[in-house]
């Protein structure tokens, strides 16, 4: 399986020409900046649990709410806890460590999260989690060696004298470190009864009594009838059949639809709970896609990059009603399109650097030409928009917006905002 995480190397040239008096050679400093994964023990992941004060957030990542708490993942690192009953003065009330966390889903009083490629059941009690449960190797997320797993990414930067080069020559040249070099050791030795509510990119949902998920392969069914003994029904293969890597689930009514760097999947879960039987392929030019639905109307965003391959930056529209023939409605250009949300007529697309746009889709062939309001000094990722309450996790922090006016979206508060990218 390829790693989870890319290594790339930039370079940045502070000085050049500096003679020496003893030969005909230059030098150059420059600084090196090498993405490189980070690897921790199996050993580590499976002890890092731990319910904690509160602490600032790092690394925004997926949102859930549920009730009045709002869960904010911290990417590879844990899971913040927000009472957020005041969207205008939301309050950071926990921290739960969890190495490896990227997803998290609540049902009555158990909270289900990833640590890494096991999931975890916590146990919800009036404030107090704590670790009931942990199934190992559910998922197929990140590269794993024999006893150690990758988990994280980092940028090291370090400063490099070159003198290799001849000074009449066109340039200096430079040896890249093996790939083996690079890999560093991280170290070794509420109160409801129902489910809450994921965003667009979310890999894991719930629906009655079980947690369906998606890793980069395949559809996973799990019995949490139990709540405190969760139990993996059915593993479904499904990336084999169009080629492509899974990326989201979006659940709806007895439905499931699933985005993929090919295309959107639906899948009918009411029959057999443990064993969605597909119902459809919608195809698209190969790219990232996540699919949110509502009123029988599809919408799909794709982007593309080194991940998603491809370079198809879109926003799709398609008529569910039959589930087993979807129909193109429209197709528009987009900048960079990420997660999205609909809330009756309005849509909200995350576009990352080019902000976050809101549209009228009351037509769905004429949606761009529609453009409700703009935000441009923010960079969005996904989106859950509820009862009139935006919230949205961007690159630059997590922001909580009134959306009563669609057309002119008021800023209720900034749960966490990142002072530098």
């Amino acid at each position: 399986m390829k790693s989870l995480f890319s290594r790339s190397i930039a370079l940045i040239v502070l000085t050049a020409g500096i003679l020496t008096s003893c030969s005909d050679k230059c030098t150059d400093t420059y600084k090196l900046i090498e993405t490189v994964t980070v690897y921790k023990s199996l050993t580590d992941i499976r002890n890092s649990f731990d319910s904690q004060g509160p602490k600032e957030i790092d690394r925004p990542g997926k949102l859930y709410v549920f009730g009045d708490l709002l869960f904010v993942v911290d990417r590879f690192t844990g899971i913040h806890v927000i009472d957020n009953r005041n969207p205008s003065a939301p309050q950071n009330i926990k921290f739960v460590r969890l190495d490896g966390c990227t997803d998290v889903v609540i049902k009555g009083d158990y909270l289900y999260a990833n640590s890494a490629n096991d999931l975890v059941t916590i146990q919800m009690n009036q404030g107090i989690f704590t670790l009931v449960d942990r199934n190992e190797n559910v998922f197929d997320l990140f590269e794993t060696k024999t006893d150690s797993m990758a988990i994280d990414k980092i940028e090291v930067e370090r400063w490099v004298t070159d003198e290799s080069y001849d000074c009449e020559g066109s340039g200096f040249t430079f040896g890249v470190q093996d790939d083996n070099v690079a890999v560093l050791d991280a170290g070794s030795g509420a109160e409801s009864r129902g489910s809450g509510t994921g965003g667009s990119t979310a890999r894991m949902t719930v629906v009655n009594d079980y947690i369906y998920a998606v890793d980069n392969l395949n559809l996973l069914a799990i019995d949490i009838s139990n709540g405190a003994d969760p139990q993996k029904a059915k593993v479904k293969d499904i990336s084999s059949w169009m080629n492509s890597t899974i990326e989201t689930i979006f659940p709806i009514g007895d439905y499931l639809f699933i985005g993929t760097t090919t295309g959107m999947q639906i899948f009918n879960h009411s029959v057999n709970p443990g064993n969605p039987a597909h119902e459809s392929t919608a195809e698209h030019f190969r790219s990232c896609d996540p699919v949110v639905v509502q009123n029988n109307i599809a919408y799909v965003t794709t982007h593309g990059g080194a991940r998603c391959g491809g370079a198809r930056n879109s926003l799709y529209v398609y008529d569910v009603t039959n589930v087993k023939n979807p129909i193109q409605l429209a197709e528009y250009d987009m900048t960079y399109p990420l997660g999205l949300g609909i809330d009756g007529n309005t849509l909200f697309v995350c576009e990352d650097d080019f902000g976050l746009k809101v549209y009228d889709a009351t037509n769905s062939t004429e949606i761009t030409s529609n453009l409700l309001s703009e935000l441009t000094d923010i960079r969005p990722v996904d989106v859950i928009p509820l009862n009139k309450l935006l919230i949205v996790t961007a690159k630059d922090g997590v922001y909580q917006y009134d959306y009563t006016d669609p057309s002119n979206l008021v800023l209720l508060s900034k749960v966490y905002e990142i002072k530098s990218i």
